[in-house]
């Protein structure tokens, strides 16, 4: 399938595509449910996502600018930012520069799968009706049937293994969503865990489809599981929309202090949030383990930037004095779509692939 013409730019910019909705439309079919614990972004990829592959945003379909879907919702630029970007990474958008982000696959997806499986619903549905039933009884059939069917599949099963402090519920939970057309079991694993006990962990990884981890716990993890045969597939880290969003509106005269669980992770701290906001300034950045130096640090900042390994010593010494920020990394789009193929593959090949 083509995903773009020969001349991207100038075949985007043309007349509006036969079919193509009006900017009011697509923003009347989007909504965010604040209370849910699926992400924002996620929230509004498959609700995009459900318009594209159904074709009514067809192929080359002009979808309305970040600022436009921001101020209808409501929500923050970089979550709507974030989620074009999963719709990038799923091949069903495009962005076009100045122009903006354009649908793509739409048509095809109504002579491909997605089209297909429409015509044989309808065609199950019309038939329901000629027996008797109300749509709302072939409905309640089709999902009992759906429940049924998922229970014969293997589900693919993931190990995810980081630190203590690193957030592994939300990491879970993220991952979880990403992969939810999978119905994925992602069980957690601490690295002291582990290294506390690799013997006792070893068979239950070894059934796991994939055993996966944020880049920075990659060295160590690898050094208990690869003598065992045990491959480790690692996961890059952006930072979350929230966390992107809270750094960016800093004032220009803030004055910034950056707290890390060790002095090799300062550097990439500071180039993290100065990329973000570069009229704060930073005033000093400390290990965590120095309190004395972290209590003066805070007497000299508006503001405490901090990783997510330091948040138990932060919290311990402090109180909220400052404002604080801690700095949430989150799997990105191509590192979970990487994942995403490699667990079909192992889908495809078996009914329980082993830890390769």
């Amino acid at each position: 399938m083509s995903l773009l013409p020969v001349d991207p730019l100038s075949e985007l910019a043309s007349e509006p595509r036969p079919g193509a909705m009006e900017a009011e439309d697509i923003l009347a079919r989007l909504h965010i449910h604040r209370n849910s614990p699926i992400p924002r972004f996620l929230q509004l990829k498959s609700q995009f996502e459900y318009l594209i592959v159904t074709g009514e945003c067809p192929s080359g379909q002009r979808l309305p600018s970040i600022r436009t879907v921001s101020s209808a919702l409501g929500v923050g630029p970089a979550t709507i930012a974030r989620a074009y970007r999963e719709l990038e990474a799923a091949h069903l958008a495009v962005s076009a520069g100045g122009l903006g982000f354009f649908a793509i696959g739409g048509q095809a997806s109504q002579s491909e799968p997605h089209g297909r499986v429409r015509a044989l619903i309808s065609e199950v549905l019309g038939s329901a009706i000629a027996e008797g039933l109300t749509l709302d009884q072939a409905f309640e059939i089709f999902v009992a049937q759906v429940a049924e069917m998922r229970g014969t599949l293997v589900r693919p099963s993931l190990a995810l293994i980081c630190k203590r402090e690193g957030r592994s519920t939300e990491l879970a939970m993220r991952i979880r969503h990403a992969l939810v057309d999978l119905d994925a079991d992602v069980t957690t694993v601490t690295l002291e865990e582990l290294a506390e006990d690799t013997e006792e962990w070893l068979p239950r990884l070894r059934k796991m489809h994939r055993v996966v981890c944020l880049l920075w716990d990659v060295k160590r993890t690898q050094e208990l599981l690869a003598e065992h045969g045990i491959d480790v597939v690692p996961l890059t880290g952006v930072l979350g929309d929230d966390v992107r969003e809270r750094l960016a509106g800093l004032p220009g005269s803030t004055r910034v202090g950056i707290i890390a669980s060790s002095t090799q992770f300062i550097d990439g701290m500071i180039t993290a949030v100065t990329a973000l906001n570069t009229g704060i300034t930073i005033i000093g950045a400390v290990d965590a383990q120095h309190r004395h130096a972290m209590r003066a640090l805070y007497e000299h900042v508006d503001c405490i930037i901090y990783g997510t390994p330091a948040r138990a010593v932060v919290r311990k010494e402090f109180n909220g004095s400052v404002d604080e920020i801690e700095l949430i990394y989150v799997p990105d789009p191509s590192s979970l779509l990487h994942l995403r193929r490699l667990l079909q593959a192992d889908l495809r090949g078996s009914t329980r692939a082993p830890v390769h």
